[in-house]
């Protein structure tokens, strides 16, 4: 072999071995990255709120007492009626515990979400020097139609009393665009026809939808500073109740943090 081929061939080896620590590089460098992305979710766990957390066993435990006290004013009612009853409101009962199973699947993220509230509520109180009152469960149980010992009822008297302490320092803002823009969306999609966008936002003023922008967007702070992170399972938007006279619809609160 001459010398010039030999040169060659040794040039080649070294840049193959420059590939090969390279490529070492790279997948160690990918390997490093795979094991230090987020671990996977336990699925025990609802939702943190910072350290805090919402295990699944809890709110289970609360939707299977809500499930036993549906059941059974259901039953109760239907066994109540008499012979000769209207058949519309027998079948409206019945219609009631048929369909338990998927309102009840709306009550267990509905759970989730109080609870994430109150516990960042009652963090956000706390740092702005806010008392938050005893939670009043026989006043909430009346006004739902439930037992005020019921679990459910505990876990919504204490957001109640969160919501009420948060919502007096709640100040009236200016909406935006956006926030018309989603107020319309959801009328439409509850059946409003035949009023345009620029039409309602006419009426979409402060004066009108002030409070509720101002509690989204409290409750959008409050959500972030508490570092809410919820199991991907869930996709929860809390929803901030908007009154436009006898209509009701609402604004989104994310509760992903």
């Amino acid at each position: 072999m001459d010398a010039r081929r030999r040169t060659v061939l040794i040039i080649l080896a070294k840049l193959a071995a420059v590939v090969v620590v390279i490529a070492g590089i790279v997948v160690s460098g990918f390997l490093v990255f795979r094991e230090e992305g987020p671990p996977p979710w336990d699925d025990s766990i609802a939702a943190y709120v910072g350290a805090e957390t919402i295990a699944e066993a809890e709110v289970e435990e609360v939707v299977a007492d809500l499930r036993q006290a549906r059941e059974q004013s259901y039953q109760e009612r239907l066994e109540e009626l008499p012979d000769d009853a209207d058949p519309a409101e027998r079948a409206a009962l019945q219609a009631q515990l048929d369909g338990l199973e998927e309102r009840l699947a709306f009550d267990h993220e509905r759970v989730i979400e109080m609870q994430i509230l109150t516990e960042a509520g009652t963090r956000y109180a706390e740092q702005a020097g806010l008392t938050v009152p005893e939670p009043d469960p026989d006043v909430v149980g009346e006004q739902l139609g439930l037992a005020p010992d019921l679990s459910y009822i505990q876990v919504a008297a204490e957001f109640v009393a969160v919501m009420d302490v948060l919502s007096g320092e709640v100040e009236s803002a200016q909406p935006t665009v956006a926030d018309q823009r989603e107020i319309y969306d959801h009328m439409v999609s509850q059946g409003l026809s035949g009023v345009s966008f620029e039409q309602a936002q006419q009426v979409l003023t402060a004066e009108l939808i002030g409070q509720p922008v101002g509690m989204r967007n409290l409750l959008t702070e409050v959500v972030a500073q508490a570092d809410v992170r919820v199991n991907p399972r869930y996709e929860l938007v809390f929803r901030v109740p908007v009154r436009l006279g006898e209509a009701e619809t609402w604004l989104g609160v994310p509760l992903d943090g």
